[in-house]
This record gives C-alpha cells, structure tokens and sequence, in this order.
C-alpha cells in the first residue's frame, strides 16, 4: 500500500495540499472571527451542528506546523540552526503586528487622551507580545466593540513556542538517531497530562468552559505531527482511513464535553492523519500559493483589522459586510507582510547555513585532539 512518504516523494517533498491547506486554515478561521466580532445575537457557530468542525481548525494548524517543522529539524544538522529558523520565520512579523497595532491602531480606537495611552502601563505591557507574553489589550481600546481584545488569536504563540521547545528537548535526547523515541515521548506526555489532570479533577475529562481547544491539546496536535512525519513511510495513504478519520473527529468533537472523554486525548492522532492526508494531495498550485504564502500574516494581522472595522464602520456590524469588506484587507495586508516582512527575513537562511558551517567546524576542531589523543 502507499504510504504518505510515498506522496511525498511523488511530489518532490513539496505537495501543493500543505499550501492549500494552510491558506485554507487561515481563511476559515478569519471567517470565524469575523462571525464572532460582528454578530451578537445567540446562537453563535459554536452553538451550531459545525462546532466540532471549528473545534478542528487549531489543532489541523499544530499538527501541519508539526509534520513540516520536522523535516526541518531532521534536515538541520544542529539545533541552533532548527531555532534560527523557527525564529526568522515566526518573529519579525509578530513584532511588526505588535509595534503597528499599538502605534498605529490603538491611538484611534482608545477613549483615553494621547498622553495617558502612551504612558499608561498596559501600553507598554503590550509589547511583551513580542516574546510570546500575550497581552491582550491596549488601553480603553475598542470600548465600543462587542469584543474589547485587540489581537485574540495571539493566545497561541506561547503554544507554539512550547511546540518548538518540546521538539528541540526530542531532538536532544536523541530523535534523529532513534526515531522510535518520537511517539514513546508523545504518548508519554499525553497520558501524563490525562492522569494528572483525571486525579486532580476527579476524572472530569471532558473539555468544557470554552469554545476552541485548550492550548495543551495544540501542542499535543504537533506532536502527532511530529510522529506521523518520522514514520511517514510506514502510515499508510488511505483513503479508507482518511474518511473514517473524520468520522472520528466528527464523533470525539462532538461529544468532546463528557465528563469521561478520554477520546479527546486519542483526538490529535485522528485530527492529525486528516491533516496530512490532505496535505500530502498535490493538485496544480494556482499562481498565488506558488510564489507566496499569506497564511501566518492572514493568522497574525486579521483579529485587529476587523476589530477596526468594527469600530468605525457601523455596517460591518452584519456579518456578511464584515466579511465582504474584512477578508480583502486582511489578504491585503498579508501580501505586504509576506514580501516586506517575512520573504525578506527569510533570507537570513543563507546565513544560518553560514553560522551552521562555522560551529560544525568548531565543535570538530574541539573533537580532533582527543581523537588524536586516544589513538
């Protein structure tokens, strides 16, 4: 049977289904929050028969980010050059979103005067974004809106980080060289939470209080990631397993609020497969995912734009002139973050194989007397 290494390889390790699928991502999730941003009456999508179909979105966003940031971290020959890339990639972007929703948005859309917003203690507070601190406000911002937040969706940078740190500690202890320690450590850091989080809370296992899914079963969606893309030359492509794969995560989403819920710790498996055997399709990449990827500035830039628009435009106050007007900005705004910000740092890549290059060296010249030494 063909396995996904197998798809892989056919579309030369770049199948066009992870580009799709990651501007897909993004766009429905833009969409989400423009439902969530313009309308107020109940009930909400999350009170709707697509619930679980939302719940999905994050957790396919970690488990893509898991399966291609392995391939990085197996093609790196260190782990510096691993975080460099992570941090190029990630990084200037963040911090430009951070210094233009604060520079440039806030001071319109707060109720207080000019001097005490730049001086107010929350305004400077905001700036730990930038190092994945979320702060979600900026001073009396937004006060009129429905959702006084200013950037919701940064509450999953820490998540990530704490993907790439949990890969960087695999890497450590030895992942490239054996590889079966990727799921052991996986299954080990799930079933640790699911006891400890059953014994503290009586076995309450179901996942209530919130809408999406909590940060920990992100990172737990990259941690498949990880697995599936170690051992992707042994999963098979399946179509059979691919369908009944979303019926699973149909099922578990759904009935993701019951107290024993222990499907929802086997979710980031299934959730996982869907996401790679999409992505691993390669149909004929359309002039705009070839040349560009819009997705993390579409992510990173949406959440304020449409809290603007909501704010001065009182008919964006219906969702479908949110939409209407919202999405091509956002697009609009990630094309500029992609070719002014992101390509551009991107570019430090070259460098890093420069950097990698010399500390190679370096550890190697350290290495040589003792060989010389011993012998």
């Amino acid at each position: 049977m063909e396995s996904i290494g197998d798809r892989l390889a056919k579309a030369n390790w770049r199948p066009s289904g992870f580009d799709y699928l990651r501007i897909g991502l993004a766009t429905l999730i833009v969409l989400q929050h423009a439902e969530a941003i313009s309308i107020r009456q109940d009930p909400n999508l999350w009170e709707t028969p697509l619930n679980g179909f939302l719940f999905a979105l994050l957790p396919m966003f970690f488990a893509l980010s898991g399966f291609l940031v392995t391939g990085s971290l197996l093609r790196s020959q260190t782990i510096a050059k691993f975080l460099g890339l992570r941090i190029i990639r990630i990084f200037p972007a963040l911090v430009v979103e951070v210094i233009l929703s604060a520079f440039l948005i806030g001071p319109f859309v707060t109720t207080l005067s000019l001097h005490d917003y730049f001086t107010s203690p929350i305004f400077f507070k905001y700036f730990l974004n930038m190092i994945g601190d979320v702060q979600l406000f900026l001073p009396e911002t937004f006060k009129g809106n429905f959702i006084p937040y200013v950037n919701l969706q940064l509450w999953t940078i820490p998540f990530e980080l704490y993907c790439y740190i949990s890969i960087a500690i695999f890497a450590l202890l030895g992942v490239k060289k054996w590889p079966i320690a990727a799921p052991i450590l996986t299954v080990l850091s799930i079933t640790s939470y699911m006891l400890f989080h059953g014994i503290r809370h009586d076995w309450e296992l179901g996942l209530t209080g919130g809408f999406g899914a909590p940060g920990i079963f992100l990172v737990f969606s990259f941690l498949a990631g990880v697995c599936f893309y170690i051992y992707k030359d042994k999963i098979p492509w399946s179509p059979a397993l691919f369908v009944a794969s979303c019926v699973l995560v149909i099922i578990f989403g759904e009935f993701r609020d019951y107290k024993y819920a222990f499907w929802n710790y086997l979710y980031p498996f299934f959730i996982c497969y869907v996401t790679v055997f999409l992505g691993s399709s390669n149909k004929k990449r359309i002039k705009l995912i070839e040349t560009a990827d819009y997705s993390y500035g579409m992510y990173l830039y949406h959440f304020v734009i449409l809290q603007t628009l909501y704010y001065f435009l009182p008919i964006t106050h219906h969702y479908f002139t949110m939409v209407f007007a919202g999405v091509p900005l956002v697009v609009i705004f990630a094309a500029l973050s992609w070719h002014l910000i992101e390509r551009p740092a991107l570019g430090f890549r070259g460098k890093l194989d420069l950097w990698e290059t010399r500390l190679l060296n370096i550890i190697n010249a350290r290495k040589a007397p003792k060989s010389t030494a011993s012998s």
